[in-house]
């Protein structure tokens, strides 16, 4: 999968071309697979309410649909915002971007995974309860453009809705490390 950086700038979040039908399958199995459990627990608790003898059983499935429902909506509001690119205003040249980015990433424990002229990819290591993330840098005139996903075991592919605000870190300590090496 490549990563389109003129599309992905237009749209606001972060747009790949899929080199395959695998691709394709890839990209919806990797972020929306949780809905599969959760769908399946909605159903199961939807055939229990059905089949339920007292009100008070029906109403603690009841609740239980509702959570389950609640939790669903979380899922999905934190796998779009998962997308979203976050701008970085330079008024450099993509070029400029391009070499102060790596000098940043220099310093921190990033790993650099493809590189591009408009765009890189890097990965961080797994650490305690966090998984590793994947950074997206786009370059563009005057604008770093930053996208930050999870990448459990370090495979792309298998991503994690839930990132436990350290995608929004990584985020935050490039920005750190942009500004310490802005000329």
């Amino acid at each position: 999968m490549r990563i389109n950086p003129d599309k992905s700038v237009t749209a606001g979040q972060l747009v790949t071309t899929r080199q395959s039908l695998f691709d394709a399958i890839d990209d919806v199995t990797g972020d929306y697979l949780i809905f599969v459990p959760l769908a399946a627990f909605s159903a199961i608790c939807l055939i229990a309410i059905t089949r339920a003898s007292t009100t008070s059983a029906q109403l603690l499935l009841i609740v239980v649909f509702a959570l389950l429902l609640v939790a669903s909506w979380f899922t999905y509001r934190t796998i779009q915002r998962s997308r979203k690119l976050f701008c970085i205003h330079t008024g450099l040249s993509p070029d400029a971007n391009l070499q102060l980015s790596l000098r940043a990433i220099e310093s921190t424990a990033w790993n650099i995974i493809e590189r591009h002229k408009s765009y890189l990819c890097a990965t961080t290591r797994s650490s305690g309860f966090t998984w590793g993330q994947e950074i997206t840098l786009i370059f563009a005139d005057g604008d770093i453009y930053v996208n930050c996903r999870n990448s459990v075991g370090g495979a792309p592919s298998a991503r994690s809705p839930f990132d436990f605000g350290r995608c929004r870190r990584c985020i935050d300590e490039f920005r750190a490390h942009f500004d310490i090496i802005r000329p």
